[in-house]
């Protein structure tokens, strides 16, 4: 918007200057005086009323840039046109507010004072935050960003999480991501298994056992999440979270299966399958044991959800009735306990009279 004062532009008159309307940025809901300084990467409001009558265009413009899009702009995304929105402040320099406006196509052209603010430089935020209309913000549950961060663009999920559905989820038992980013978790290779999730590394992957041996057979297969299972050729297969004690080979007992134990929280329990208890290890950071029963791996660690306490609170209220105590019978007191129940939202049960008072006056 390059308008020089005294300047003809057909169909309208010479360009003037003009005060009778200005155009400011607001921070609070109060406009920001001319020559003040704003916040880098803050989200301020355009101020600006059009005299009556009038149309108009609103420009802004960076020392760092040629232009700064408006939310909302038209015009190239630059100007707006007979609308007034909002402009997020660049990261360093100043920026030049101003506004044009006419009454007609052969009436002058009244262009306001240029204001021009400075920007004050954002300290930056720390890794994990980014900066939001001058704050500082936690990125998403389960992604992180490089320091100095200005976008929620600049969030990435974590080694051992990738990107579904708009969040961060873990990547599941079988598979592991080892970088920050949006990649997808990669599967553990052939012959190798993993009953974590949220795996980190490829050392969460353990070769599965080799093939049964002579008089052995195959009761689980090996799999990105099973190691290979073998027991004598006799014995039971017994059910998925159970294990085989008391098989007798020589005496061609079939033995007795019993239920894998559970670990304590923060652990989960290995190699629970065949004719081994397995063992209890520790869940990886950020990590607890899921509920559940247990299967080749007994227990399975979940990301941890922390959940929000429930609060409960008692409220005691005085109410006044014009009413004589021995009237206020059983039967009006359940119904103005039930009154005052759907005025609070809640249930009948919930609301109590814990003391009458007859009082003159």
């Amino acid at each position: 918007m390059s308008l020089s004062l005294s300047t003809t532009y057909s169909p309208h008159t010479a360009v003037q200057d003009s005060t009778a309307a200005l155009v400011r940025l607001t921070s609070g809901g109060s406009p920001v005086d001319c020559g003040q300084t704003v916040d880098a990467g803050s989200l301020l409001p355009v101020s600006f009323t059009a005299p009556t009558g009038s149309e108009y265009l609103i420009e802004v413009v960076a020392s760092s840039s040629s232009a700064i899009p408006f939310t909302n702009g038209r015009c190239t995304g630059k100007r707006l046109d007979n609308n007034v929105g909002s402009v997020t402040v660049p990261p360093d320099g100043t920026i030049t507010i101003r506004a044009a406006w006419s009454t007609s196509r052969s009436a002058a052209i009244f262009k306001s004072p240029d204001c021009v603010y400075t920007v004050m430089p954002s300290q930056g935020c720390e890794a994990g935050l980014y900066l939001d209309s001058g704050e500082c913000v936690s990125c998403p549950t389960y992604s992180t960003s490089p320091a100095q961060s200005t976008s929620a663009d600049a969030c990435q999920c974590l080694a051992g999480y990738t990107s579904s559905s708009g969040s961060c989820q873990a990547c599941p038992a079988g598979s592991y991501k080892p970088t920050v980013g949006s990649e997808a978790c990669s599967p553990c290779p052939t012959g190798s298994f993993s009953t974590l999730t949220a795996a980190s590394s490829s050392s969460a992957c353990v070769a599965c056992r080799s093939t049964c041996a002579e008089g052995e057979k195959e009761i689980v297969a090996c799999s990105a999440t099973t190691n290979r299972v073998c027991i004598p050729a006799n014995c039971s297969k017994c059910e998925m979270g159970q294990f085989l004690t008391d098989c007798n080979v020589t005496a061609s007992h079939a033995g007795t299966c019993v239920q894998c134990s559970p670990c304590a929280l923060g652990q989960y329990r290995d190699g629970c399958a065949g004719m081994s208890a397995g063992e209890c290890k520790a869940c990886p950071t950020s990590t607890e044991t899921s509920e559940g029963g247990c299967s080749v791996a007994d227990q399975v660690c979940v990301p941890i959800v922390k959940s929000v306490p429930t609060i409960n609170f008692d409220v005691t209220v005085l109410i006044q009735l014009a009413i004589v105590l021995i009237d206020f019978t059983s039967d009006l007191q359940a119904h103005f306990i039930h009154a005052v129940a759907l005025t609070a939202e809640t249930l009948d049960s919930n609301v109590m009279i814990v003391s009458m008072d007859a009082s003159s006056g």
